[in-house]
């Protein structure tokens, strides 16, 4: 493999909508809350990729990831934030690098009319 032909992808989801239990008001985890995810991440290849699925990274593979991790409640976002990193990297260790953010469309904080979130770059 000669440098020239070294390139660097990055795969990626943007607006997922998955419904999940977090946080850490009781009423999280009953009542539940929509997020939005974003995730990408980077990979390189030789450049020869021959139109083969095997050589890259499935978007349906990684929406499965994150929706089985976004299954999973907990207190922090930043814990399925690390899940879901973590899960990733396990199924593809050539990942160079990537980003999860989770989005609480609609957070119970009085006066905040927007939503929140949390990123991870790992």
């Amino acid at each position: 493999m000669s440098l020239n032909s070294i390139e660097k992808y990055t795969v990626g989801l943007r607006d997922m909508r998955i419904f999940a239990y977090h946080g850490v008001m009781p009423q999280e985890n009953r009542v539940g809350n929509e997020y939005r995810v974003n995730c990408s991440v980077s990979y390189i290849t030789s450049g020869e990729n021959n139109d083969n699925i095997d050589n890259t990274i499935s978007y349906a593979d990684l929406h499965a990831v994150i929706e089985k991790e976004m299954k999973i409640p907990s207190k922090l976002l930043e814990t399925v934030c690390h899940r879901i990193a973590s899960s990733v990297r396990e199924l593809w260790p050539h990942i160079t690098d990537g980003e999860i953010e989770i989005e609480k469309t609609t957070p119970p904080i009085a006066g905040v009319t927007g939503s929140v979130y949390v990123r991870l770059e790992f």
